[in-house]
């Protein structure tokens, strides 16, 4: 089974779903929130691949808009890496864990070739 985590923040409840499921053989991508600009896009941390598109630009959201456009983007960027993912190597399930539940619209792809999605 390949999975596919979705997360805004950094949260060990979901790295250690994610972990769970590598150590019982399923591949794992976690698509995540930078914690900063020195961290690496990409990495692997015990058999989760993780996936960084974004940082978090906590003490500029002052506005509805500056808080909603960072999250637009992280839609539309992680909708399309999950896509891409997607058509490499398909999805069985997608687990979206975060708030906003609008983030679920990320895994739409996947969703609509077959995978099951987990709000």
């Amino acid at each position: 089974m390949h999975c596919q985590l979705l997360d805004l923040r950094t949260d060990t409840r979901v790295f250690r779903y994610g972990k769970a499921l590598a150590e019982r053989g399923d591949e794992v991508d976690a698509i995540v929130l930078s914690g900063s600009r020195m961290s690496p896009v990409e990495e692997t941390i015990d058999g989760v691949r993780v996936h960084r598109i974004q940082t978090r630009e906590g003490n500029k959201e002052r506005s509805k808009l500056s808080y909603l456009l960072p999250l637009l983007r992280f839609l539309f960027v992680a909708g399309w890496r999950i896509a891409r993912r997607h058509a490499q190597r398909p999805y069985d399930l997608i687990h979206v864990h975060n708030v906003p539940d609008f983030l679920v619209f990320a895994a739409l792809r996947p969703k609509l070739g077959g995978a099951k999605v987990i709000p």
